[in-house]
């Protein structure tokens, strides 16, 4: 980073892209990840971690706003808050080192 900064949070930032219409980010204090939640058609995913081998992307259905995600400790189980009153969780998306970047 430049001299010039004020912070400096750590020398390898995650970088994702920014919220906006199309485009939701979430943080997962648990494993420390990042979410950019894109949706319209198919939900796309990519989450973010403090290094690549927690990196992973992957395409959900579309079936409403996200309101909250996140996965379980060691990447097992991912949960989808989609409405105030229900979480749906799946192993689905069960990670392995062929869906990692």
């Amino acid at each position: 980073m430049s001299e010039e900064h004020y912070l400096e949070l750590c020398e390898n930032p995650v970088q994702f892209e920014h919220a906006s219409s199309v485009n939701n980010v979430f943080f997962d204090e648990a494993n420390k990840q990042v979410f950019a939640v894109r949706s319209g058609g198919a939900t796309g995913v990519v989450v973010k971690g403090p290094d690549d081998k927690s990196s992973v992307a992957f395409r959900m259905d579309d079936k409403g706003e996200v309101k909250c995600i996140k996965f379980s400790i060691g990447n097992k189980i991912l949960a989808v808050q989609r409405t105030s009153k229900s979480v749906v969780s799946s192993d689905q998306f069960r990670l392995d080192s062929s869906d990692l970047f």
